[in-house]
């Protein structure tokens, strides 16, 4: 089975939302929006993390986005 992709503005035109295989048990969101100059995402994922990213502009010759990771959180996680 393929997977389907769904990508549209929202929040006012101030986010990017990427909907990965809508109503289905592994739905997963990331969803994009700047800080200032840069580039944030936040993936919602099936394996119930939220890994943060940062993306940063590759030189302008490869014309394309990496990744950083900024920091890990956990849905699962439990306060201590």
């Amino acid at each position: 089975m393929g997977s389907t992709l769904e990508i549209r503005m929202t929040g006012g035109g101030s986010a990017i939302m990427h909907l990965l295989d809508k109503d289905t048990s592994h739905e997963m969101v990331t969803m994009f929006h700047p800080d200032g100059p840069t580039l944030l995402a936040t993936h919602y994922c099936a394996a119930h993390n939220q890994p943060r990213m940062q993306l940063v502009a590759a030189p302008a010759r490869i014309r394309s986005l990496s990744a950083s990771r900024m920091e890990p959180t956990s849905a699962l996680a439990t306060a201590t």
